[in-house]
């Protein structure tokens, strides 16, 4: 357990770095603000607060249908833009201070921990890849009472908000549409293999709770 920790912390840090040496590469005074620091900081909680994963991912079980290594990418790629927009075009503007910054930030905040509280409820059946783990069961208490894959939502509600946060705004739309589509490319392989192995179980859960946003969606 130590040392997965120690490998998640490490893996945080070294993502953390390279998201500053990125933004230090195309404008270095930007590593004055704090906003870039607080992002770095958001992005080793990430890190630590979910399993390990690899960024190209060649183990993943057939029914995974590459959905981990698509929705890794479409975070790696929004975020890489929307420091670039935040660095270049609207620089120094996006690292002004407005109330925009507090809500992207608390909203970044609120999806950190309700991924890292879905990673915690799901316990041992949480799983990067799509399995079922012996002992499988539904699991509906916690945030799964109100959606099915808070994991999920929490991951898109933190990082559209962080680009919120430094004034990115067309690359919060971007990161918006394309983490939406890897999630919901996730969530179509996911649930059919949650059908076919929990069974009735699991289908009325589904009926019961909505995927995404509680009683709309």
């Amino acid at each position: 357990m130590q040392k997965t920790m120690i490998r998640k912390l490490v893996n945080g840090t070294l993502v953390a770095a390279a998201f500053l040496g990125f933004a230090a590469a195309w404008n270095p005074p930007a590593l004055a603000h704090p906003q870039l620091w607080i992002l770095a900081v958001l992005g080793i909680a990430a890190q630590v607060s979910q399993p390990l994963y690899k960024p190209v991912d060649r183990s993943a079980p057939p029914q995974d249908r590459g959905t981990g290594n698509h929705l890794v990418w479409s975070v790696y790629l929004s975020q890489a833009l929307g420091l670039l927009e935040a660095v270049s075009y609207r620089y120094p503007a996006s690292f002004i201070w407005t109330n925009a910054s507090t809500i992207g930030l608390l909203l970044a905040l609120f999806g950190l921990i309700l991924r890292g509280w879905s990673v915690h409820v799901l316990g041992r059946f949480f799983a990067w890849h799509i399995v079922v783990q012996p002992g499988h069961r539904v699991v509906n208490t916690g945030p799964y009472r109100l959606i099915r894959h808070p994991g999920y939502c929490g991951a898109l509600i933190m990082y559209v908000f962080t680009m919120v946060f430094i004034h990115a705004w067309a690359s919060a739309v971007f990161a918006f549409v394309i983490i939406s589509a890897a999630v919901w490319r996730r969530i179509w392989y996911e649930e059919s293999w949650l059908h076919c192995h929990l069974g009735d179980e699991y289908a009325r859960y589904s009926m019961r709770v909505k995927a995404l946003v509680p009683y709309l969606w």
